[in-house]
């Protein structure tokens, strides 16, 4: 499944200290991390490409 997947760190990530920092809304990424993973497709890798959810949708609350 690795090689379908968007490795998310890719899209760059925060300072270290960020995640220290008391009310923080983010966690590192790591491979073991829990998420949900949707189907989209790569225009780089010209191929489908699995990538977790909460980075593939915008979600409006209301």
């Amino acid at each position: 499944m690795a090689a379908d997947a968007l490795d998310p760190r890719t899209l760059g990530e925060h300072d270290t200290s960020s995640y220290e920092t008391d009310g923080f809304a983010f966690r590192p990424f790591t491979e073991d991390a829990v998420c949900d993973w949707v189907w989209g497709h790569s225009f780089g890798r010209r191929a489908p490409i699995l990538a977790p959810e909460s980075l593939a949708y915008y979600y409006v609350r209301g």
